[in-house]
């Protein structure tokens, strides 16, 4: 069973927890994924990857953004509904959520989709969809309906392809975030090619322009089983920490990786510039080196 749960902490200490809603999938949700977020009147807002609809191409069900409102009395249940339902590719929208879902000061809301779009990534035969970040704009009027923007759509090959966990925003509201594959380099996956990005949206100067986007790292994997000293698939999410940079983690090499974010804001680093400081190759413990139980630890820093 698939819930929204609330784990509270009583005067003892013992975790109580209570389930606010069981998914039902379509026409509601199925498989919630990535990070709730509050707006500020105390209603949660999330995703699921499944559910929604069942007509978007690929190989999963459309998703869609759910709304769960606390109750007006305590002790009654949280009432959940769904404010957005992706089309998919053939409507030129996103599909399958890959990740939770963010605030602007401004109410809207950010996440992506892994599949739809735009882009013209090929999967099993079928036209799916590279993948998306969007945006949901809130009803004008007390219960008209949420308006969804397309911010990108990823292309897949040298860009990114399977936007993936949550995405952050920097001090000047610019977007960051991770695809799974893509980036034009590695050989990490047979169905999907290359081996993921780190990327950024720009956002854009005047209100209601183009988002620009830019890949600011191509992970690199293995190459025909060969280490390069880089991570794959990122996954999990990025954060920064108090000078810009950015963190985050990648699988199966299991690394951490640090990169650099806004000092190109000064003219003193282009954003496109990146390079490999340092890798770390270090077997797991009592084992011998060998590419299956290899773990990297790496630091990405700008040129």
């Amino acid at each position: 069973m698939l819930a929204v749960l609330l784990i509270a902490i009583p005067a003892s200490a013992a975790w109580k927890e209570k389930m606010l809603h069981s998914f039902q999938s379509i026409p509601d949700g199925a498989e919630p994924v990535g990070a709730l977020a509050f707006d500020k009147s105390g209603n949660l807002y999330g995703t699921t990857g499944w559910g929604g609809g069942n007509d978007c191409p690929g190989v999963a069900q459309c998703g869609v953004v759910y709304q769960a409102q606390p109750p007006v009395k305590k002790g009654q249940p949280w009432a959940e509904k769904v404010i957005y339902t992706f089309q998919g590719k053939n409507s030129n929208d996103g599909s399958t959520p890959e990740g939770g879902l963010m605030f602007d000061d401004a109410g809207n809301l950010y996440g992506t989709t892994g599949y739809g779009g735009a882009g013209n990534c090929v999967l099993l035969g079928t036209t799916t969809g590279c993948g998306t970040v969007f945006e949901l704009s809130p009803p004008q009027q007390k219960g008209g309906a949420w308006t969804e923007t397309i911010l990108y759509s990823f292309q897949g090959d040298q860009d990114g392809y399977v936007p993936h966990d949550d995405l952050v925003f920097d001090k000047q509201g610019n977007i960051y975030g991770a695809t799974l594959f893509g980036g034009g380099y590695g050989h990490c996956n047979d169905f999907y090619g290359f081996c993921g990005t780190v990327f950024e949206l720009i956002k854009p100067k005047t209100k209601g322009g183009a988002w620009t986007e830019q890949v600011l790292h191509s992970f690199r994997g293995t190459d025909l089983n060969v280490l390069t000293g880089d991570g794959a698939n990122p996954n999990g999410g990025l954060i920064f920490d108090a000078k810009g940079a950015i963190y985050g983690t990648t699988t199966p090499e299991a690394t951490v990786s640090r990169s650099a974010e806004t000092r190109r804001r000064s003219g003193a680093v282009p954003c496109s510039s990146w390079s490999l400081l340092r890798a770390m190759v270090i077997p797991g413990p009592g084992k011998p080196f060998t590419l299956s139980n290899t773990r990297m630890v790496l630091a990405l820093m700008p040129e």
